[in-house]
């Protein structure tokens, strides 16, 4: 699945003015690693409902994409 996301990503990136951040429940992080390294390397923002709690979303959005 996280090939899909990658691939998604990259039909997004052709669009002016939009972004992409992939949030996981963070279990995956335990079980797809290679997948999830993967697609880490070639998005913009994997991030974790963790981290979504501690402000980074906010922080990205913010920021802007």
């Amino acid at each position: 699945m996280a090939g899909e996301f990658k691939s998604l990503y990259e039909l997004i990136k052709q669009e002016p003015k939009v972004g992409f951040i992939w949030v996981t429940d963070g279990q995956g992080w335990l079980t797809a690693q290679h997948p999830l390294l993967e697609t880490f390397n070639a998005t913009d923002y994997v991030i974790n409902i963790k981290m979504i709690e501690n402000g980074l979303l906010e922080e990205i959005i913010t920021r802007g994409l």
